[in-house]
């Protein structure tokens, strides 16, 4: 992603004593062969692989261009966690950012779009990490030590300044800089010396015009700390995961207005009733159905529990008076992937087998739907997820006839499609897909492939209860 005329990655910004790492970034090498080429490569669609799957449009990029680009990343990266560097907390930030953003190239589907997107933000973090590394190490001693560097001009973007400290400073240490003064100022101003203007090596200027994409995401002094942390914050918030809990606390819908006559007629019936049927309430029906969710049930792929954890849950205090909302809504016990543990609750294996054959099936579509913060997915509780996941082994069972056959598969064409709207996919085939694990077919998963899946829905489930 470009910003334009504010991209300290494509000329040089105002000095900013805040980000002074910023005028180290560097220009792309002369040499084609040399690794940190990659910060400047953009992913062609012929290096994108599709997966196979239900959905269209979804994919990752090629292995090998994935290993290229994280190649020159590993040694700054290593570097970073030096506790020399403790104290510098945005060279830590970048290097978070960076390792974040090269796992969800690596393991996570997106569209093509994205993968781009993901690609320009990787390189970006790498460019100002080792900015700020090479600062640490080398410019910051440079700045102040007694003589001035007598090197040439180091291969950066560099920056302008009207300050003539920061203008000293920087060229005591070989960064290109450029002072700009006031025109009513040259006439106060005493020529010692006539001396030869040193050009930097690159052409930094552009005059282009530049093409806005999205928002307005600030508005204000280019040389302010405002713009970059709004920069900061708009690339954080582009790649951070959806919420789906916090984000849709919707209430149940209104219940319809009951006639005065219906209302007789149920205190009739309750009247000559012989038993007395108690009403649930809200909370009741609302609240979470089935079995205790604080403890795990015995199956052998069901993941063994770390013991600390089991310890824990076993005494959480259940009451309804710890509810952090008192406004208990349906949203609130729902799941925002499929209860691990459901997927032991049936009796039949063929059953069990097409719950998991379904969700190998759907996995790279329903993870992606929260992938992105902008995401409309919501929590589904576990009956619906169970169905959901239960709709193809219902559509081949004996007893189910045909007209409900193609309502169920309408039901989840219609499920899948809203949670990828806005995403650049769509559902390709509802039947289509391959059943793989780990690069292996659902006909040679044993029982320890199926606990690496319940361990992986225990580990996506858990990482978005953190997120509520």
């Amino acid at each position: 992603m470009l910003y334009g005329d504010d991209d300290p990655l494509q000329w040089p910004q105002p000095f900013v004593a805040d980000v002074p790492h910023l005028p180290l970034i560097r220009l792309p090498p002369k040499s084609r062969s040399d690794p940190l080429c990659a910060m400047w490569w953009l992913p062609k669609p012929s290096e994108f692989l599709p997966d196979d799957s239900v959905v269209s449009g979804l994919g990752k990029l090629h292995p090998q261009c994935i290993a290229i680009l994280s190649a020159p990343c590993r040694q700054p990266l290593q570097r970073a966690k030096l506790p020399r560097y403790k104290s510098y907390v945005l060279l830590r930030e970048h290097a978070t950012h960076l390792t974040t953003l090269l796992n969800r190239l690596s393991h996570l589907s997106m569209t093509f779009d994205r993968a781009c997107l993901a690609v320009r933000e990787a390189q970006r973090s790498f460019l100002e990490l080792l900015a700020c590394l090479d600062w640490f190490d080398v410019f910051k001693p440079r700045s102040t030590a007694g003589e001035p560097y007598t090197g040439k001009v180091e291969r950066v973007v560099g920056c302008f300044t009207n300050n003539l400290g920061v203008a000293e400073s920087l060229y005591r240490s070989g960064v290109p800089v450029y002072l700009i003064r006031n025109c009513d100022d040259y006439l106060t101003i005493r020529v010692k010396e006539v001396v030869q203007l040193i050009r930097p090596e690159h052409s930094l200027l552009s005059v282009s015009t530049s093409r806005a994409s999205y928002a307005q995401i600030y508005k204000g002094p280019s040389n302010s700390i405002q713009k970059y942390s709004a920069l900061y914050r708009w690339s954080h918030l582009f790649h951070a995961s959806a919420n789906p809990f916090n984000k849709h606390r919707m209430p149940s819908p209104p219940k319809p207005v009951v006639s005065i006559a219906s209302v007789n007629r149920q205190a009739r019936a309750q009247r000559y009733s012989p038993y007395a049927q108690r009403t649930k309430t809200k909370r009741e029906l609302d609240g979470p159905q089935g079995r205790n969710k604080f403890t795990d049930p015995l199956d052998p792929i069901f993941p063994p529990p770390i013991p600390a954890w089991r310890d824990a849950l076993c005494g959480v205090n259940q009451s309804e008076s710890n509810f952090v909302d008192q406004d208990v809504l349906p949203s609130d016990f729902g799941y925002a992937f499929p209860e691990p543990a459901s997927f032991t609750a049936f009796e039949k294996i063929e059953r069990r087998n097409s719950v998991f054959c379904s969700w190998l099936r759907y996995r790279h579509s329903l993870i992606h739907r929260l992938s992105f913060e902008a995401s409309d997915a919501r929590p589904m509780s576990g009956k619906a997820w169970r169905d959901l996941l239960s709709l193809d082994y219902l559509e081949h069972s004996k007893s189910s006839k045909k007209t409900k056959n193609s309502s169920r598969l309408d039901l989840l064409s219609d499920f899948l499609q809203s949670c990828l709207e806005g995403t650049g996919s769509r559902i390709n085939d509802i039947i289509g897909g391959q059943e793989m694990w780990c690069g292996k077919s659902f006909d040679q998963l044993k029982a320890e492939d199926f606990e690496e899946i319940l361990w992986e829905l225990s580990e996506l489930n858990f990482r978005q209860d953190l997120l509520a």
